[in-house]
């Protein structure tokens, strides 16, 4: 009897003669069907990341970037800033009077009976203590 080819999935491209689809790599995507090559998927733009087999790009979630095309993952932001807001390519340097630990999605404010001026503190115990007297 005859056989149908089955469609090819979005997040896969298949190769002529191919016997399976293959993923889109990591840092690509497709929402498409029937792709006939890797370079046929989509590349990632700065700000989101894709998995292999991805059928669209994810946006960075806060606490964590992408500066870069064709990504993976997004990566955290370093102790001492922060990001309060998806898709986005930098992060934002911890604010004085704050902390930011690593993957910080908001700075958060030294406790009560201290302080800092430096921007780049990455805990609570680096803010410094006013003696009250």
């Amino acid at each position: 009897g005859e056989q149908t080819c089955a469609a090819c999935e979005p997040g896969h491209f298949c190769p002529l003669g191919a016997s399976a689809a293959l993923p889109c790599a990591a840092g690509t995507h497709s929402n498409k069907t029937d792709l006939g090559s890797a370079a046929d998927c989509t590349p990632t733009m700065p700000g989101s990341h894709a998995p292999t087999g991805s059928t669209g790009p994810t946006p960075c979630s806060a606490g964590t970037v992408q500066p870069l095309n064709e990504q993976p993952t997004c990566d955290k932001c370093g102790a001492g800033k922060f990001m309060n807001e998806s898709g986005r390519t930098e992060c934002h340097v911890c604010v004085p009077g704050s902390y930011c630990a690593e993957a910080a999605s908001a700075p958060l404010p030294c406790s009560e009976g201290s302080y800092s001026g430096a921007t780049d503190l990455s805990s609570a115990e680096q803010c410094t203590r006013t003696d009250v007297g």
